[in-house]
């Protein structure tokens, strides 16, 4: 069971309830195509209806997290890291049947056709840009789903993953982060109700002395309407007095009555403002993969790229290459007790093993050049950004492949600018846009 040992600051809550909140615009992957409509989905209520639908399904739900980029923004918000994607991460029962992951299939699309226009509920699925699907017989192999909803003008993409087991589920101490999410979704969708408290109402002092003037029994009505005007007299301004009806002179008594007094008057819009006590924000746990979200967070904000050991990128898909010469682009440094020859040779390697440069997807392209092109789609905001990335990737290849790197350069040189062209402009810009498009919707 993993443990959280921190919490977000007030002011991050606030800022990452609020993301939860806010409506999203989610699109159809065919929507050029077909012209079906568009929608605004609100995360939080995502988040719930599909832990409900994965409840009526009998599918174990232990833990919703944010994790990624996100969860990072989140725990260092003096950083302002941006970040694309929006990664909510359902933890199931580890020991449950692997075809159940099918079945969370079933029950997203489910809980998505809850969202979209009634009219095109059955087709919910073609909203879905991205959907990867690993199962594995084996009780130590890794299962999990993955969905993904994009969104237009930008904003960030919402991934839904669906969690069995994972034997590493980050690549660096820097996306290790985990923010818990299941409290916060329920404040957010169910809100406890507030409590209505009065104001009180201003006096001078407890008892105030009425002078009152009577004539015989009705006198009573009089000096109630006297303790009246002298309540309104303490809370209006001086320019606009109280108008009450005089009453007749006779004699005179003296009578102290206590306030506040039930008033028989109107009284003025806001002289007893009602106070609204909100319900303060549940404590939101942050935790790390790493072992300790303190540490991970000082890598964050130090730079600092880091693993407890290199051997460990063995085990991570595609060797964390990408990720590696992202940060290497941004100014990150390994860390000082890491070998960053021995790291970039077993990144390589593992890259090598997962994306032959000679192995073609269903698509036609190169393996490598499909998951270099699905890396820039998804993470480079512009162009000098990709530029750079490719030219420390370029760097790390040339010095670590664990062959001739020929291949793997030449592949690169395709998204490259050459001396007699801008970088990355309208041939290969087109060039990177196509091949992401040939692939968004794929089943693994």
């Amino acid at each position: 069971m993993f443990a959280y040992d921190s919490a977000l600051s007030d002011d991050s809550a606030v800022r990452l309830s609020q993301l939860l909140s806010t409506p999203i615009w989610v699109h159809s992957s065919t929507a050029m195509a077909s012209g079906m409509p568009g929608f605004e989905l609100t995360p939080s209520l995502l988040i719930h209806r599909l832990r409900e639908q994965f409840k009526q399904g009998g599918v174990t739900v232990l833990d919703v997290a944010l994790e990624g980029s996100a969860a990072a923004a989140f725990v260092c918000p003096e950083l302002n890291m941006p970040f694309n994607d929006i990664d909510v991460v359902f933890h199931l029962d580890p020991a449950a049947d692997s075809n159940e992951l099918h079945l969370v299939r079933d029950l997203v699309f489910a809980a998505m056709s809850k969202f979209v226009p009634a009219a095109v509920a059955p087709m919910a699925h073609t909203y879905l840009h991205k959907m990867y699907l690993r199962s594995s017989p084996d009780e130590n192999g890794d299962s999990w789903a993955l969905f993904t909803l994009a969104t237009r003008d930008g904003g960030p993409a919402i991934d839904i993953k669906c969690v069995q087991r994972c034997a590493r589920s980050f690549q660096f101490s820097l996306d290790s982060l985990r923010v818990g999410l299941t409290e916060l979704v329920d404040h957010l969708v169910n809100p406890p109700t507030p409590t209505l408290a009065p104001a009180p109402i201003p006096t001078t002092t407890a008892t105030t002395a009425i002078t009152a003037v009577h004539t015989g029994p009705a006198s009573l009505e009089a000096i109630v309407a006297n303790a009246a005007a002298s309540a309104l007299a303490t809370a209006l301004p001086p320019s606009q007095p109280p108008s009450l009806p005089s009453t007749p002179s006779s004699s005179t008594a003296s009578l102290t009555l206590p306030l506040p007094l039930p008033l028989p008057l109107p009284l003025p819009v806001g002289m007893f403002p009602v106070a609204m006590a909100m319900a303060p924000l549940p404590t939101i746990q942050t935790g790390s993969y790493y072992g300790s979200a303190t540490e991970a967070a000082g890598h964050l904000r130090s730079r600092t790229i880091a693993v407890r050991a290199e051997v460990e990128m063995a085990s991570v898909h595609g060797g964390g290459l990408l990720k590696y010469a992202s940060l290497c682009a941004r100014g990150y440094q390994v860390a000082p007790w890491l070998s960053s020859e021995r790291l970039e040779r077993t990144m390589c390697i593992r890259f090598h093993v997962d994306f032959p440069s000679r192995q073609t997807t269903r698509f036609g392209t190169a393996a490598p050049l499909q998951r270099i092109v699905d890396y820039l789609s998804t993470h480079m905001r512009t162009r000098e950004a990709s530029v750079e990335f490719l030219r420390t990737l370029r760097a790390i290849v040339s010095r670590s492949w664990p062959e001739d790197p020929s291949d793997m350069l030449s592949i690169l040189s395709v998204l490259l600018p050459s001396p007699r062209r801008t970088p990355l402009g309208p041939r290969q810009s087109s060039f990177v846009n196509g091949v992401a498009r040939r692939r968004s919707f794929v089943k693994a």
